[in-house]
């Protein structure tokens, strides 16, 4: 019921994200609806991740379209490629993380020279380990793509998780270190993560300091009752 349920899911995505993805043909879609398909019901049945010829050149079409609208310089159909995995990928990272990880996989080479992509293939990738419970390999997996783009700031989701990572597994002294030193305003979900590591560390006065910056409903809530 479940898988189904998933699928379902997919499918409605799928058909969200077809106005961003206009350059993309109907039989792109269908292959990497297919391809998601497939892993789903293989993960569900605990199957060895093995495909057919057919859904193996299904695969390969796929990829080798991506790389050839990359070489073309045609980066808009390549986005648009990823946004259609990428609206996916939000549903099963929660779902199937294994499935997610596997498809973040198998696209990374294919945009290790598009920055933004990149990052956003790092962070789906942190995420599943996140949900997984491997806090650190979710880490390792963002301190890699820190050190590969030292120049570039993480982008707010890739900030928010590095630091629910830290906070999970007991290091807010390193989370608290990266929000002091965090060159952007924070959001009210980091400004009540930051509120929470400073009362760990016993910093009540700093922690009330970014529980007053939080402005949404939940958010002051759940700040209101830590400082209470």
């Amino acid at each position: 019921m479940k898988k189904m349920i998933l699928i379902l899911m997919i499918i409605i995505s799928c058909q969200f994200v077809n106005s961003l993805s206009a350059q993309l043909s109907e039989l792109d879609k269908n292959q990497i609806i297919s391809e998601i398909h497939e892993l789903i019901i293989r993960n569900s049945q605990n199957q060895p991740q093995k495909f057919t010829a057919e859904q193996l050149l299904d695969r390969n079409q796929v990829k080798s379209s991506i790389q050839k609208a990359i070489k073309s310089n045609n980066t808009g159909l390549a986005i648009d490629y990823f946004i259609f995995y990428s609206t996916i990928l939000d549903t099963l990272v929660l779902n199937h993380p294994l499935v997610a990880k596997e498809i973040t996989y198998n696209l990374r080479d294919v945009y290790q020279n598009i920055p933004s992509i990149s990052e956003r293939l790092s962070y789906y990738s942190s995420m599943t380990d996140y949900y997984m419970g491997f806090y650190d390999k979710a880490e390792a997996e963002i301190l890699l793509y820190m050190a590969k783009n030292p120049n570039a700031a993480l982008s707010s989701d890739l900030f928010t998780l590095i630091i629910k990572i830290y906070l999970n597994s007991g290091k807010e002294q390193q989370a608290l270190e990266l929000i002091e030193n965090r060159s952007i305003p924070l959001n009210d979900e980091q400004n009540y993560l930051a509120g929470q590591i400073c009362y760990s560390l016993q910093r009540d006065d700093l922690a009330e300091y970014y529980f007053q910056r939080v402005t949404t409903q939940d958010y002051m809530v759940e700040a209101g009752k830590m400082m209470a």
